[in-house]
């Protein structure tokens, strides 16, 4: 009797604003009967952003155990952003940290995406990656990084975050700079991003750990075997139909990813490549011997070791003809020419995030001070100091809020109507 392997579960964690914007492409453009191994959490801090992409549509198609919305560290942000803070998103990740570990507990293989620069992506995705490698997840992270126009600081906090990440996991860096059009929306263009790389990902990742190659088979222990090898990753992806490219062609499109580090093949030793369609043998061998030209022999010890190539081949029954490949390095020298530089880490307010702000003015010890709280404190403080005879419990709450946002507490019962919201 032979034993058949259980149905892999393959987990696609998104982080952050634009995690939850490709979580919505995904969602849209997958049907969840067709991908029963996929299992999907979208987490943010922004709890308005989390209901206005999911609320209804098609989210609702899939079933509610493989489908999970998470904000992120209520308790911190008060359902608001990060505010650009990674260390507001790592917090709000370590706060929400027991229902994530949920999650990833019943997986089998997790990729982790999200774009670096901001607050809660950036925060957060090093969080995962330890706590995957805790659970001994295999572990891909795909993340992308910021545009010029968003300014350096923002850069520089993409770059330390995928420092940090590319030490943790296999990670594939996706730059926005290299978008070719942009005269164009931001949702068509975050579509063609994600048309590089994660959907077809997707597409390759379902036929290595779901079918069976006719002929050479690849499954999760190879997914998980290559992943082993190092911690960066180039993703290609190349269409063909029969005939219409020569080896050499389909092997170029595969190596040079407009949005990806190409110069990683140069310092790859291990390649996952799973074909689909009516492949011939000298052109499945045509594409490997492409490949291998661009790539350097590792030299161990003097001596020269082949590149190591992991190979599927799956026939198919339909009209579709195409080819995917993963090639891994331990080390890359575009990433190591250019590292990034320290960002010094901004400090964590001890009290709610304070994203939309307004001055109000009070006396604190006798002296007439200034001080920023959130707009709704700033709206009580001026209601409940504009009153003749206010309720004392009332005063005594907005006072209390005033000293866990401000840090100052204003002085009893001396404010009424001598404070004022500033520009108000």
């Amino acid at each position: 009797m032979i034993n058949r392997t259980t149905d892999v579960r393959l987990g696609l964690a998104f982080f952050g604003g634009c995690g939850a914007n490709n979580a919505k492409l995904v969602v849209d453009a997958l049907d969840p009967q067709v991908h029963p191994h996929i299992r999907i959490l979208v987490a943010n801090t922004d709890g308005n952003q989390l209901e206005h992409h999911f609320a209804g549509g098609n989210s609702e198609r899939w079933p509610k155990d493989r489908f999970q919305l998470e904000q992120l560290g209520f308790e911190l942000t008060k359902g608001m952003g990060a505010g650009g803070n990674p260390e507001v998103g790592k917090r709000a990740t370590e706060e929400s940290l027991e229902k994530l570990r949920a999650f990833l507990e019943d997986l089998d293989s997790l990729i982790l995406t999200g774009g670096l620069g901001g607050g809660s992506a950036t925060g957060a995705l090093p969080v995962m990656a330890e706590q995957a490698l805790k659970q001994k997840l295999p572990t891909l992270a795909i993340i992308t990084m910021p545009l010029a126009a968003e300014g350096g600081r923002r850069m520089l906090r993409a770059k330390a975050a995928r420092d940090r990440l590319v030490r943790l996991v296999p990670t594939i860096t996706v730059y926005n700079e290299n978008l070719p059009e942009k005269n164009v929306r931001m949702s068509a263009a975050w579509r063609k991003v994600n048309e590089s790389c994660l959907e077809p990902m997707l597409r390759v990742l379902r036929e290595i750990i779901q079918s069976v190659g006719e002929v050479i088979n690849t499954d999760l222990a190879d997914w998980t075997a290559v992943l082993r090898q190092g911690n960066y990753v180039l993703f290609g992806y190349s269409e063909a139909k029969s005939g219409d490219k020569e080896p050499d062609e389909v092997a170029s499109e595969l190596l040079h990813n407009p949005f990806q580090d190409q110069k990683i093949i140069t310092q790859a030793e291990v390649l996952l490549l799973w074909f689909h369609g009516p492949w011939l043998v000298d052109e499945i061998e045509g594409v490997i011997s492409s490949i291998k030209t661009e790539m350097r022999t590792s030299v161990r010890n003097g001596t020269s070791d082949e590149i190591e190539v992991h190979c599927g081949v799956h026939e198919g029954t339909d009209d579709e003809k195409w080819v995917g490949l993963i090639a891994v390095a331990p080390e890359s020298p575009a990433l190591e020419a250019q590292p990034a530089e320290e960002v010094a880490e901004v400090p964590v307010p001890t009290g709610p995030v304070l994203v939309h702000t307004a001055p109000i003015n009070f006396r604190c010890d006798g002296q007439m001070v200034t001080a920023k709280v959130s707009e709704e404190t700033a709206k009580r403080w001026r209601q409940i100091t504009s009153l003749s005879y206010p309720n004392p419990a009332d005063y005594e709450d907005v006072c209390a809020d005033i000293k866990r946002e401000s840090g100052m507490l204003p002085d009893p019962n001396t404010n009424w109507r001598s404070s004022r919201v500033v520009g108000a």
